[in-house]
């Protein structure tokens, strides 16, 4: 888990922090472990930021990972609206530093 280093880090529990330039990131294992993180944290209001990155992904691998992260994302987003996530946003901050290598 990522050190907070001022008290306004932790402010930013309150609201995630998904950072969606993590799509467009050098590493391709970046771009994946993002797409699948907008999944595990059911961040439905990151479905134009993932669509826009399986339009412009060069690597056909990667694509498809994206492509099935999104699929996966627009079939949660009713279930998540429903149970009163607001945009499907879970309280959670995720930075780069917690991508799992």
């Amino acid at each position: 888990m990522r050190r907070y280093s001022k008290v306004g880090d932790r402010a930013q529990l309150g609201r995630p922090s998904l950072d969606p330039r993590l799509l467009r990131n050098g590493d391709t294992g970046v771009r994946i472990c993002a797409a699948r993180a907008f999944n595990e944290l059911e961040w439905t209001a990151g479905i134009p930021d993932l669509q826009a990155a399986v339009d412009i992904e060069s690597d056909a691998v990667v694509q498809a990972d994206l492509t099935l992260s999104l699929s996966r994302l627009k079939a949660m987003a009713p279930s998540v609206a429903e149970r009163g996530g607001q945009a499907g946003r879970r309280e959670v901050a995720v930075t780069i530093d917690d991508l799992p290598w």
